[in-house]
């Protein structure tokens, strides 16, 4: 592994893993969401070989253009995430709009299980698929535009003008990604669990 990003709030955290990471790798590190996203977008495929990020249900929009970026410009790259406090239904849409190459990791385990499992990571002894851990359908485009088009607050009737569909239609396309995501409204991927 040449490249790793790590994205993370918790500057204890991003220094245990930077360590981890930095004998194998040059770790580009940081809290802010909008400096990763720079990183990432003047980086090309390949030039990255792993990123780490961890979420935050108070940047969903953010981390949506982040997941776009990453799913269009590095589509090679392996993705490991911490989800955090996400909601279920938040966590699935998020890996929809990833790669194939994603799998969970928990900053809450041991420095030496957080070791083994990057290690294999990055050895591609672990073999990372979205699908495993999504178990589920995956959203279709048009799904995953409605629902992110509402996550942005924009009203039905905006989103069917941008994409030139009856208001009707959208409404479909949402009950059927809220359905596909586990959720019973579109607040479920706003909100975190308790």
């Amino acid at each position: 592994m040449k490249n790793a990003v790590l994205l993370c709030e918790c500057s204890f955290t991003r220094t245990a893993l930077e360590t981890l990471l930095k004998p194998d790798a040059r770790v580009f590190s940081t809290a802010d969401i909008e400096r990763c996203r720079l990183h990432l977008a003047h980086s090309r495929d390949g030039e990255v070989d792993l990123i780490i990020l961890s979420l935050s249900n108070d940047k969903i929009d953010a981390l949506v253009r982040l997941a776009n970026l990453i799913r269009c410009y590095h589509p090679s790259c392996q993705v490991l995430m911490d989800p955090g406090s996400a909601s279920t239904p938040l966590l699935h849409f998020y890996l929809n709009c990833l790669n194939n190459h994603v799998g969970l990791i928990h900053f809450t385990q041991s420095v030496s299980a957080l070791e083994r499992f990057i290690g294999k990571v990055v050895r591609s002894e672990k073999v990372l698929s979205t699908r495993e851990i999504i178990s589920r359908e995956l959203l279709s485009l048009r799904e995953r535009s409605v629902l992110q088009g509402l996550i942005k607050e924009l009203k039905a009737e905006d989103i069917a003008k941008t994409l030139s569909l009856n208001v009707k239609t959208i409404s479909h396309y949402k009950r059927a990604g809220l359905s596909k995501l586990g959720a019973r409204n579109i607040q479920a991927l706003l909100i975190p669990e308790v």
